[in-house]
């Protein structure tokens, strides 16, 4: 004979889904970056190096990156190759588009406008230098924007 399902098995089963589902979007928050202050950081120095790149403040950007990246790429080689990409020119708008982070390696992905249209603009982090995070890669377009260090960091 078949057994009827009652409202308490629908129940049961509804809430495992549902727990399930919590568990699943928790860890996910937590292998993308979840810690909130990690992430708040980040994404308002990607920011920073972002607005500085699209106003010609490649100082200012050269200044961000990760000690191991400064001494693999002169600041002349980095200045000359900001200077030359028309992708950054008259940058209007940055808008967060994606934060992810994983261990030792995160991205901060923006949308940006400038006389280029409207692009991608990814800022990349990493932990090798210690404990802190530090900037070694920047793409415009999915199209690295800065000369790689030697070794690879960016």
């Amino acid at each position: 004979m078949k057994k009827a399902v009652g409202a308490n098995q629908i129940i049961g089963i509804v809430g495992a889904i549902v727990v399930l589902g919590i568990m699943f979007w928790a860890f996910k928050g937590f292998a993308s970056g979840g810690d909130p202050e990690t992430t708040r950081n980040l994404t308002q120095e990607a920011r920073q190096l972002v607005e500085a790149a699209g106003s010609g403040r490649y100082d200012d950007v050269y200044a961000l990156m990760s000690p191991s990246y400064r001494s693999g790429v002169s600041a002349d080689d980095f200045r000359e190759a900001l200077a030359n990409n028309a992708q950054l020119r008259n940058v209007e708008s940055i808008e967060l588009k994606e934060y992810d982070s994983r261990e030792d390696r995160a991205r901060v992905t923006f949308a940006i406008e400038s006389d280029a249209g409207r692009i991608d603009a990814v800022v990349i982090f990493s932990r090798r230098d210690g404990d802190d995070w530090a900037v070694v890669g920047l793409s415009l377009a999915g199209v690295p924007a800065i000369p790689q260090a030697a070794g690879g960091t960016s």
